[in-house]
Order: structure tokens, then C-alpha cells, then sequence
């Protein structure tokens, strides 16, 4: 064992990387790719497509996207976007991911947030390596879908865990080819620490159970399962450190997928925001009165935040900078805070701010 003296000689050898002396990989990513996922003519087409299949109400009336829509979303690579290339996939930045899944919400919301399970590599990624290998063995194009809540019990036998129970809004789950449900390891009367167990498609009873007004076609069911026993290598602590060494899985994968699923409400906010936009200027009231846009209650001035009030906040590039793969939780949930919080706020945006496209509705 070395002495602390020589601990000390390794340290200023190996300093550890710091975010003021590191630039950051994930920052790199985004240099390197700056045209837009959705940025081809078969993607554009793919989304005028699903727009006029969703004001058809199609996905409404089935209650889940399409499947020629799913295989198209894999063909187009929205589901190997953010999988390793050691795996055949894309490897794409989280803002470029973020990007497209915004993109893909303007045109439909359940589409959207369907699509957004894409990020579904950050939280395989505390799997075995092992496992993910078999994984995408036939591809990186995986749709995973799962039911987290609430976490059932499930017993150690001979092979692994065995899964039973019912997880509700399970997003996805009619087109999905692996899912992952919520389980809390029993051993005794002590319960582990939750996991996700994984399994293929086929082990699982899907009820449709799911009827309500908004995002209806995300097809968000309960997912019945009944005695399936699952390896416990199948299995992983959500949230849990990642065993992919890629810039990607540095970041955490929680917070992670707080911000794609906001980003699908800010595509849903900007499909209103459009429609708004020209019906404000291009609809004329059947008795005479002036356009929605020159009437004098639009004219009172758009609210826009106080610059005096507002901390400077860094452009989106510098907040997906990532610490340093040797930094501490603590340092890691202190560098992400404030990018999880401040995408609903209008002060302090990750995004494009969407205030400015409501000011470009309703000019000052």
C-alpha cells in the first residue's frame, strides 16, 4: 500500500478535473452535430404526417401511437439517439435529444412524450454490462417502456426475482419490445432498496385501462404481470450509477428524464402558441369586429421578466456542461439544480424561452 506521501506525489500527478479546467465532453457533442435531428426532409415529413393523423383523431380513438409510427421513429433513430456506438447507436447530445423530442411534441403531444422514452439508455445503463450487451444484440433500435409505481414486493428464488403485480401509466407500453417495472426486493420482512425489472414484451399482460382528456394517446395502460421470474442481473437501481463510461452517463439520469418530459410540454405550448399566432391575424369576426390581433385588449404589453430581478443565467450549451467523471454527488447535484428547476420558469430558461414566441403573438 502506498504511503500517504506517495498519495500525495500520485494527486498532483492527477489532479482531479474540475468544470473550470475541463472542458466538457458533453459540450463537445453538441459542437460537433449543430443541424437539428428533425433537420431531413423524411423526418419533416414523418411529423406533418403524425400533425394531420392527430387532428384526425386517430391516436385519440385507439388510445396509443400508431405502430407504423413507432417503426418509423426507430428508422429515423429517435430511439438509438442517446444508445453508445459500441452498441450501433448514434450517440447523440442531451440538447440535441431534447431538441428533437420538442420538435416531434409541436406536431403531436402523445406522440412526443411517447417518443421521449427514447432516453431509455441513460436508465438501462446501470444494468450489467453483460445484459446490455444482450440487450441490443439485435439492434440499437430498443423501445422501452415501463410501469415504476408503485414498487411490488418481489421474492428471491431460484433464478432471480420473482415479479408479480399491476403498474399503472405505463406510457408507451402497446409498442414497446422491453419493459421495465417497479419491485422492491423482499428478503425476509425487509424490503431492498426499489429497482426496475426488465423483461421482453411478451412476459407481460397489457389491460387497457387508460381513459382521459389529455395525452390519451400516449397509451399510458396497466401492466399486469403474473409469476415471472426475472435474473437479478435483469435488474437495477433506478437512478443508480451507470456501468457505461460514455460523456453521456455522467450526467444524472433522473434529472434527465425530468427535463425530456418537460420538454414535451414545451412543444405542446408552442403548437398553441402557433395556432394562436395565426388565428390572431388571420380570422375576422362575422360581425365586423377587427382581427383578434388589432383589438385593444391584445395591446396591453406582453409580460416579460425584470432583467434587474433575474441572475444572469449561462446559454443551454454551458448548462449541459458536465462535472468531471471523479466529481462527488454532492458536486453533481449542485451543478444540475438549476438546470432541472429552471425550464418551467420563464426567468431563467434552459430552452429557447417561449415568452418570446408569445411576444412575437402579441408584439408590445
Amino acid at each position: 500500500m502506498q504511503s500517504p506521501a506517495n498519495w500525495r506525489g500520485a494527486w498532483s500527478l492527477n489532479p482531479m478535473p474540475t468544470l473550470e479546467h475541463t472542458m466538457s465532453a458533453l459540450s463537445e457533442l453538441d459542437y460537433q452535430r449543430p443541424v437539428s435531428i428533425t433537420a431531413n426532409d423524411a423526418f419533416q415529413a414523418l411529423l406533418a404526417e403524425i400533425r394531420e393523423r392527430a387532428r384526425s383523431e386517430e391516436f385519440d380513438r385507439q388510445k396509443y401511437i400508431s405502430q407504423d409510427i413507432i417503426e418509423r421513429f426507430k428508422a429515423l433513430g429517435v430511439y438509438r439517439a442517446l444508445v453508445p456506438k459500441r452498441f450501433g447507436g448514434d450517440e447523440r447530445s442531451p440538447i440535441e435529444f431534447c431538441q428533437m423530442i420538442e420538435d416531434i411534441s409541436i406536431a403531436d403531444g402523445s406522440a412526443g412524450w411517447v417518443a421521449s422514452f427514447g432516453m431509455n439508455p441513460v436508465y438501462l445503463a446501470s444494468l450489467p454490462l453483460a445484459t446490455l450487451e444482450k440487450v441490443y444484440a439485435n439492434g440499437p433500435d430498443v423501445v422501452f417502456a415501463g410501469g415504476i409505481f408503485p414498487p411490488q414486493p418481489a421474492t428471491f428464488v431460484e433464478g432471480g426475482l420473482e415479479v408479480n403485480g399491476r403498474w399503472k401509466f405505463s406510457s408507451g407500453c402497446m409498442g414497446a419490445s422491453l419493459i421495465g417495472v417497479g419491485i422492491a426486493p423482499k428478503n425476509g420482512e425487509m424490503l431492498g432498496l426499489p429497482r426496475l425489472a426488465v423483461m421482453p414484451r411478451e412476459k407481460v399482460k397489457i389491460e387497457e385501462t387508460w381513459d382521459v382528456v389529455g395525452l390519451i394517446g400516449t397509451g399510458s395502460h396497466d401492466v399486469v404481470i403474473d409469476g415471472v421470474v426475472v435474473p437479478e442481473d435483469w435488474t437495477f437501481v433506478r437512478g443508480g450509477p451507470a456501468n457505461l463510461d460514455e460523456p453521456m452517463f455522467r450526467y444524472p439520469s433522473l434529472s434527465f428524464a425530468t427535463q425530456v418530459l418537460s420538454v414535451v410540454g414545451l412543444g405542446v405550448a408552442r403548437a398553441a402558441l402557433d395556432y394562436l399566432s395565426g388565428m390572431a391575424s388571420g380570422r375576422f369576426s362575422v360581425t365586423g369586429a377587427p382581427a383578434l390581433s388589432d383589438r385593444p385588449w391584445r395591446r396591453c404589453r406582453w409580460p416579460r421578466p425584470k432583467p434587474s430581478c433575474v441572475p444572469p443565467a449561462p446559454g443551454s450549451t454551458r448548462r449541459w456542461k458536465a462535472p468531471g467523471p471523479a466529481s462527488s454527488p454532492a458536486t453533481r447535484c449542485r451543478w444540475n439544480r438549476p438546470t432541472c428547476c429552471a425550464c418551467p420558469r420563464p426567468t431563467r430558461p434552459v430552452f429557447p424561452p417561449r415568452w418570446r414566441a408569445a411576444r412575437r403573438c402579441f408584439p408590445a
